[in-house]
Formats: structure tokens, C-alpha cells, sequence
């Protein structure tokens, strides 16, 4: 299975990338393909440390930037799985929806519920209700 990581970034110190890098690590381990957006992130040559440094519009072209290649990527798999402080991210709450919206597997690791598909975000928000 193709799974991509979602979680919290800004605001955590250094992107949360050691928690990416750790639940990649786990999730391959068992013998799945995963899509990590802080690999993604080093490959494209962004550091840590830069959000810090950024102004408004810098941090809004970065995300541009960002947000393009994870969510393309997203697209390309199977399931998500949500990191521990996924509910605080913006950005993790929109991978979250487009995930649902192209009916893949939600997977939550922020619960030590590893390999149980969130069937109830389903019904707590279903971006393509049937009545619509």
C-alpha cells in the first residue's frame, strides 16, 4: 500500500520532521510504500530551520511551493495516516479532506491505533455527501 504522512509542521521545532522521519520509518518497516512531505521537503532543498527565517509573503510562497508537490503526491496513494497533532495543522486538515474526497484509507497513528481505518471520519465529515 502507497501511504502518505500527515501532520503537523510549523509550529513544532524543526518541522517535526524526526516524527516523520520515525512513523516512515515504522510504516516501511511493515512493508508499505510511504510518501513522506519532509523527505520531499529536503529533496527540494529546503532546510528546517528556514520557516523561521521567512516574512509573511516568504512563508506564503514556500507553502505555494510546498503544498503543490505533497498534495500531487497525495494524490498517487492509497491511504493517509495521521501523526500524532495532525488536528492542529491547517495543512494536515486539507490533505485529511482530499484524502476522504478521493475515498482512500485513513489511517491514525496519533491514537496507537496504527492499522485502524477511521471509517467515523466518514461520518463526521464527508466531503461528498450523497445528498448534494
Amino acid at each position: 500500500m502507497i501511504l502518505y504522512m500527515a501532520g503537523q509542521m510549523t509550529d513544532v521545532p524543526d518541522l517535526n520532521w524526526p516524527a516523520f522521519d520515525q512513523a516512515t520509518e515504522e510504516w516501511r518497516a511493515e512493508g508499505h510504500t510511504v510518501i513522506n512531505p519532509a523527505e520531499m521537503d529536503r529533496k527540494m532543498g529546503i532546510d528546517a530551520t528556514v520557516w523561521d527565517t521567512l516574512d509573511e509573503r516568504g512563508r506564503n510562497s514556500l507553502m505555494r511551493t510546498v503544498f503543490a508537490a505533497d498534495f500531487t503526491a497525495l494524490c498517487h496513494c492509497d491511504g493517509i495516516v495521521l501523526l500524532p497533532g495532525w488536528e492542529k495543522s491547517r495543512g494536515a486538515r486539507v490533505e485529511l479532506a482530499i484524502a476522504q474526497l478521493l475515498r482512500m484509507q485513513v489511517f491514525d497513528a496519533s491514537r496507537g491505533n496504527r492499522m485502524r481505518t477511521l471509517a467515523h471520519y466518514e461520518v463526521l465529515y464527508d466531503p461528498c455527501p450523497s445528498n448534494t
